[in-house]
């Protein structure tokens, strides 16, 4: 049987032969353990046969002796002696293709690579065409070099060593696209990242997904690593897109707290605060404003301030973005920019200007918008490609019915189109709430009705008592604080009732701004009684407890873990009725 072992030249590769005999590729138990032990003496017995000493999955005694030997000193002797009586050995990879370099380098036998390193440039190995550049360049089947796997193990020396035995040598990517500078960066490994930065003269950054060494840097948030980087590569990176076309000062345009390293990036290369995404085509900026990052929108404008006029693959400017996730600060931003000002009259490929988006997204931020910013030359009766208004789309979530027709009477100039109508659906939608919300009420003020007369604790009952009849904790706190909270969970749920039973005596089923109003009203009245309720019973059975002051605690918490859920519970139902 004969093994070849490749060996990748710049312009060839060179096979070196090495025979084998052992048909049945198995290793004798006495040289394998030899190998183990690093019994020298042993193996030399086989001088003239090493190369035909085999394992299975093709590992010779040195993978064995340096994949076994905890203490890489114990191994120095034995690594050197046998490859003073087999050179070959030194190149031979095993079924994953590793090399004895490869598994000491993972193991960061630093001493070990020392040795194999100084026989790869052994005169005695001219003649097999390899030398350290070849035993450098040699890749297991994962394409990864010795250093490769020294990065990936963290091995400090064993990188340093590596390098510097061939700082030109431009180490390619591993089949999972990694090189090893991108492996340090991703990692996090600084300090072996700037070995490499340093003493390669010849570096490669690309990394996974087509990112490169300055996407992981930023991504990572490392200021360091990204000024090191760019020291060297100056503006060469900065411009280079992953699979997604997103550049690095894409990545740190949507994080938070990178307000340093945006400065960096766009201090080597403003360009790239112009380059568009693949698919949706967003620029940094608008990349900024969907993550709510103030401080890098401020940035962007001040340094790219054209940069407000591109647009998406939807046609929709900054402002358009700022209104799908509004935030108060970034619109009162951009609105007080003179030309961004002008972009709220634009229109998407929908024919929505960014009031339309608003008014859609979250109607009561839209009139926190009207009513803070004068928008100057607006046409605030604009229609999109639907033929409806800006007041139009609001009132087509039921939010928007709640409180634009409350709140806008006074805006005289908002109107909707001429075909448009109250939508029949939202205000079916809106009574049938009411009458949950009646039923609601009205058990509210039952309980707490009934809660008044069955006191906590019950009432004295001596005869010839001067407080005959009267609660027996009435003297306490925590009873005082019941029965103010009962009495105002009772009469916040009364007053709910009569506004509903006032909206039942009109005929009329038009949504009017008074019924709305009285709507949101009771359902305001309704949730503060609701929540009334919660506190007068935590406080109701406090008082009645005693002593008993851990359970009295343990109650409390309980009962207050209805407001922990109830107001996210609340929020969550405003969003799912956009």
């Amino acid at each position: 049987m004969e093994i070849s072992l490749a060996i990748s030249d710049a312009n060839e590769v060179v096979s070196i032969p090495i025979q084998a005999e052992n048909k049945n590729k198995y290793m004798d138990v006495v040289f394998y353990n030899a190998a183990v032990k690093g019994e020298i003496d042993v193996v030399e017995e086989q001088a003239d046969n090493l190369a035909r000493l085999l394992t299975p999955r093709n590992n010779t005694i040195l993978h064995i002796n340096i994949l076994a030997r905890p203490k890489e000193m114990e191994s120095i002797e034995f690594v050197r002696s046998v490859l003073d009586k087999c050179p070959p050995l030194l190149f031979h990879a095993n079924d994953k293709g590793e090399t004895p370099l490869h598994i000491a380098a993972r193991f960061g036998h630093h001493q070990v690579v020392k040795v194999l390193l100084e026989h790869a440039k052994s005169p005695r190995n001219i003649e097999l065409e390899s030398g350290t550049r070849q035993i450098l360049q040699m890749t297991s089947k994962q394409k990864d070099t010795a250093l490769h796997e020294a990065v990936r193990m963290n091995h400090t020396q064993v990188v340093r060593l590596l390098i510097k035995e061939d700082p030109d040598f431009s180490y390619s990517a591993n089949k999972t696209g990694e090189t090893p500078l991108y492996l340090a960066v991703e990692r996090s490994y600084n300090h072996l990242a700037f070995e490499i930065l340093d003493f390669c003269t010849s570096l490669v950054h690309r990394g996974p997904n087509g990112r490169t060494t300055l996407h992981a840097a930023v991504i990572k948030q490392d200021q360091e690593m990204t000024r090191r980087i760019l020291e060297r590569t100056k503006s060469t990176l900065t411009s280079e897109v992953d699979d997604e076309g997103w550049t690095p000062l894409h990545h740190c345009a949507s994080f938070r707290g990178c307000l340093v390293i945006l400065k960096m990036l766009l201090e080597a290369d403003k360009s790239a605060a112009y380059i568009s995404s693949k698919n949706d085509q967003l620029t940094p900026l608008h990349l900024a404003i969907q993550q709510r990052n103030i401080d890098i929108i401020k940035e962007l404008i001040l340094q790219c301030p054209d940069s407000t006029e591109l647009v998406d693959h939807h046609e929709r400017n900054v402002l358009h973005l700022a209104a799908d996730t509004y935030f108060r600060d970034i619109w009162s931003f951009l609105l007080k920019n003179p030309a961004i000002e002008k972009l709220i009259k634009d229109k998407d490929d929908q024919g929505n200007t960014p009031l339309h988006v608003l008014a859609a997204a979250n109607p009561i931020s839209f009139f926190d918008v009207i009513t803070r910013h004068p928008l100057p030359g607006l046409d605030k009766n604009e229609v999109n490609n639907e033929n409806k208004t800006v007041l139009d789309v609001s009132l087509e979530t039921q939010s928007g019915q709640l409180y634009l027709e409350v709140l806008l009477p006074k805006f005289g100039n908002w109107k909707r189109s001429s075909r448009k109508s109250i939508n029949r659906k939202i205000v079916s939608e809106l009574y049938a709430a009411r009458e949950s919300h009646l039923l609601v009420a009205t058990l509210i003020a039952t309980v707490t009705f009934a809660a008044g007369f069955t006191m906590p604790g019950g009432y004295n009952s001596e005869k010839g008592d001067p407080g005959r009849g009267l609660a027996i904790l009435s003297k306490k706190s925590a009873f005082q604080a019941f029965i103010i909270t009962d009495t105002i969970a009772m009469v916040l749920s009364t007053s709910a009732v009569f506004l509903h039973f006032l909206l039942a005596m009109t005929t009329s089923s038009n949504l009017s701004p008074t019924k709305s109003k009285l709507v949101v009203v009771a359902f305001i009245l309704t949730i503060y009684a609701m929540e009334a309720m919660i506190i007068a019973f935590a406080v109701g059975t406090y008082s009645v407890l005693g002593n008993s002051s851990a359970l009295s605690i343990i109650i409390i918490i309980i009962s207050l873990l209805f407001f922990l859920f109830s107001v996210p519970a609340f929020m969550i139902k405003l969003y799912l009725n956009k």
